[in-house]
């Protein structure tokens, strides 16, 4: 007999009101575990709605649910909590569920380790990831160690009965987009070959010919499906944390969405995701964008090298070195080009020559590799932070530029 495939049903996250006002502020009343008071926020905001989801559309039993929920309880020692766990009736838990606030980025690498991580140490069988606007399901059961993405709609989740029996069910696995970059011949090198993606958002039909070629192999670096693995240079242990979609902010409250290639940069006992993203940008250039993590996990832009100006790129025949000026975003006392690079040269002076900031070469008559780009993406990083720095503190003389 033809096995059936999961229907499930579709969370959708409202713009609810937690239902309880004090004098420490507005609370959530959580049902689950005889009911609790939770301060609301925009994490908590996703999590009791789709506590709601659970028991309401999904047709969890209330009594099967708690929240913050101890690992430590199911024989792990670990003093760490999980959001939501469901327990069977015998004490089985069966799925457990990890809510980041809406916008987050869910399907970077320490978001899936951490639920992946949860479902082993209680051997759940379904793991669960939502930031309200989309969800991904997760099949644990055999190899807890390497979970299995469902092929579910966004935002769909297998209801309890197809929880429960999911072995009985035809099971769709998602298949994790790969991609392989194009031999350097097969790059574009006119205006006229940047059609298709993913060239197409990469670089600008308006940058210069005789650019086009290599701005779309750094671009495509960031995507290529191969690993540099970690490094450590300059004092800087950077890792590849590999591709995700994001939509980092600009201080005036656009954003730059895209793929962007995230490293996780280390330096002492401090730690920082930065991003890197090549793409076109509405005025109708190619624009190198450097996005910084805050420690609430948004993605802010720190650097945006325009690829197109003169000042940035310096072109020889093998080769380009990349430069940037100092220019800082807004009218803030104190945010002037000159204050940055003088800056830039009391706290890394090895980066700044002149009036300017000097991040590195990059080939242009074969492709770029990442033994070429890991001296380029450390100095970027570098700067980036070093702005992240000067822009929270304009006038401030810190002895510690790494610390935010």
């Amino acid at each position: 007999m033809t096995k059936q495939q999961i229907v499930g049903v579709k969370f959708a996250l409202s713009s609810q009101e937690p239902p309880i006002f004090d004098s420490d502020g507005p609370h959530f009343l959580d049902p689950t575990g005889g009911g609790h008071l939770r301060a609301a926020g925009p994490e908590e905001n996703v999590r009791q709605q789709f506590v709601r989801f659970l028991i309401d559309s999904i047709g969890v039993p209330l009594s099967f649910l708690t929240t913050e929920d101890a690992v430590s309880h199911h024989g792990a020692k670990s003093r760490r909590r999980m959001d939501i766990l469901c327990r069977l009736a015998e004490g089985r838990p069966l799925f457990v569920v990890e809510c980041k606030r809406q916008g987050l980025d869910l399907e970077i690498e320490q978001h899936l380790r951490q639920v992946h991580r949860y479902a082993k140490e209680v051997r759940s069988k379904l793991a669960i990831l939502t930031n309200g606007d989309q969800t991904c399901v997760y099949v644990c059961n055999g190899d807890v160690r390497q979970p299995r993405k469902l092929k579910l709609p966004n935002n769909t989740v297998p209801t309890y009965q197809e929880m429960l029996n999911i072995g009985e069910y035809q099971i769709q696995l998602a298949v994790p987009p790969v991609w392989y970059r194009p031999a350097w011949h097969e790059l574009p090198d006119a205006a006229a070959d940047l059609r298709d993606e993913p060239f197409a958002s990469m670089v600008s039909a308006d940058s210069d010919r005789r650019r086009i070629r290599w701005l779309a192999s750094l671009g495509s670096l960031f995507l290529d499906v191969h690993s540099p693995g970690k490094w450590r240079m300059s004092g800087f242990g950077v890792k590849d944390m590999g591709t995700a979609t994001v939509s980092p902010t600009n201080p005036s409250g656009g954003r730059w969405y895209g793929g962007y290639r995230g490293f996780l940069v280390t330096k002492d006992t401090q730690s920082h995701l930065v991003r890197f993203l090549l793409t076109c940008d509405w005025k109708g250039g190619t624009t190198l964008v450097v996005a910084v993590d805050d420690e609430s996990g948004k993605s802010c832009n720190e650097l945006q090298l325009d690829m197109d100006f003169r000042d940035t790129v310096e072109q020889s025949e093998d080769s380009v070195t990349v430069w940037h000026n100092g220019k800082l975003p807004g009218g803030h006392k104190g945010w002037t080009k000159d204050a940055m690079i003088g800056y830039a040269k009391k706290h890394a002076p090895r980066l700044v020559r002149g009036k300017y900031v000097r991040l590195g070469e990059i080939p242009i008559n074969r492709h770029v590799e990442w033994q070429d780009a890991r001296k380029f993406i450390t100095n970027c990083v570098e700067y980036a932070l070093l702005r992240k720095r000067f822009k929270s503190h304009p006038t401030r003389r810190a002895t510690r530029p790494w610390a935010s």
